[in-house]
């Protein structure tokens, strides 16, 4: 007398569904085996598990990418994670209203009030490592200047190592961890700033390090002097969104700035994996292959490729000693991507989740990823909110999911983004 109701199941021809269960780790799907729906558990800092701390999403654009980032990332704040988000644009209408419910900081590139002082360093969690964390800013720094300073050469990278720990040493820092903070309290001392480094340069009066310093004036109070500023934002903010878009099209035609400003992201996103909070975790949405409003008339656009993947590279390899989890998302919409460009960002992750990709762009990631002609298939036939997961070596079908709250916290727009239907008819 009463209908029947139809039996869950999967798509047809799907891989064989494996659920995951990894100890103290968060949900990242779920699967249906038979019975029930069950979790795709993941730790990714769990070392006995995982060979790095890499989540790498990818997809086309509108399969729902960004909505399983933002829910994994979400996920992890609820477990503690202090969270770092890198994006290109639209930062208050997609992440504002998380970011407000967790006590965030919203940082647009190029907006006063939004400062993050590239020289300031953080204190790692005790016992994590026993190296000096000046040692690794410096190298870190010299990297940002040679973006910004290609022809940089041996000689001239050895005068300013050399004048950067000087000027650390100006503001009492030296190789002891300890001299970061102030005697016996918890407050950072002063951290010198982009004009400190100038001034130090210029003092020493070296001829080598003249066209250097041209350079560098042009971040001190220069056309692009945003960058020279003492931090006004929490470093300690439970969740800190990076949004570079704005600045980024104020030096579009200048590639030494925008090497600088994507270096300078990736230094703030290496100081905050370094923090000192039990877990961290950041997500890089679309920082590879840009997506924006008018990306289906305009093409996509590449970012400084070589600064942006040796960094982020950098982060990936660097994340599970941190106890960071890394997030990475990325979209393929254009038959003319750079196969081995998006073969090394998944080179770093150890699970993999495959969206559905357009059929006429399957061939060039299946390539670049290294899928078979099977996986290929199953990744150009899924339906949206359907995913491919490859973790602990085994391939799986599983389908991502919210709850109502979940799904609040991912959808809702923050109180100043006016709505159409909410806020105006």
């Amino acid at each position: 007398m009463f209908p029947f109701f139809k039996k869950k199941q999967a798509p047809a021809n799907v891989p064989e569904i494996i659920p995951i269960q990894e100890e103290g780790g968060i949900s990242i799907a779920k699967c249906w085996t038979g019975k029930e729906d069950a979790d795709i558990v993941v730790n990714m800092t769990d070392a006995s598990k995982h060979q790095n701390s890499v989540i790498s999403i990818v997809g086309s654009h509108g399969q729902g990418k960004d909505f399983t980032g933002k829910l994994i990332l979400y996920r992890l704040c609820k477990q503690g994670a202090q969270a770092t988000i890198l994006t290109d644009g639209l930062s208050r209408e997609e992440y504002g209203y998380m970011c407000d419910q967790l006590g965030g900081k919203n940082v647009i590139i190029g907006e006063e009030n939004s400062h993050i002082n590239l020289f300031d360093i953080r204190k790692p969690k005790e016992g994590s490592r026993k190296c000096s964390v000046l040692t690794r800013k410096v190298q870190e720094l010299l990297t940002v200047f040679r973006a910004m300073y290609p022809e940089m050469t041996p000689e001239q990278a050895g005068l300013l190592d050399a004048l950067l720990y000087r000027l650390y040493k100006v503001k009492g820092i030296t190789y002891d961890n300890a001299s970061l903070l102030v005697e016996d309290s918890d407050q950072y001392k002063e951290f010198p700033t982009i004009e400190d480094f100038y001034t130090t340069i210029k003092l020493a009066h070296l001829k080598e390090l003249d066209d250097f310093t041209n350079v560098l004036s042009q971040f001190v109070d220069g056309p692009y002097g945003w960058f020279n500023h003492k931090t006004d934002v929490d470093w300690d903010s439970p969740f800190l969104v990076l949004d570079f878009m704005k600045y980024r099209g104020q030096i579009e035609k200048d590639s030494t700035a925008k090497d600088f400003m994507m270096a300078y992201c990736f230094e703030i996103l290496s100081e905050r994996m370094q923090d000192e909070a039990d877990k961290k975790a950041i997500l890089m949405r679309d920082v590879f292959f840009g997506e924006n409003r008018d990306v289906m008339k305009n093409a996509p656009f590449m970012l400084e490729r070589d600064t942006t993947l040796s960094w982020s590279k950098h982060l990936c390899q660097n994340a599970m000693p941190c106890d960071c989890t890394v997030i990475t998302v990325t979209s393929v919409f254009n038959d003319g991507i750079d196969d081995a460009f998006l073969h090394e960002i998944m080179a770093d992750s150890d699970v993999q989740v495959y969206h559905k990709i357009f059929s006429h762009l399957v061939p060039n990631v299946a390539k670049a990823c290294h899928l078979s002609e099977k996986n290929a298939k199953y990744v150009s036939e899924l339906q949206r909110g359907h995913v491919i997961i490859f973790a602990d070596g085994k391939w799986t079908w599983s389908d991502v999911k919210a709850d109502d709250e979940e799904y609040k916290m991912m959808t809702e727009y923050p109180s100043d983004i006016r709505v159409y239907g909410r806020d105006w008819q």
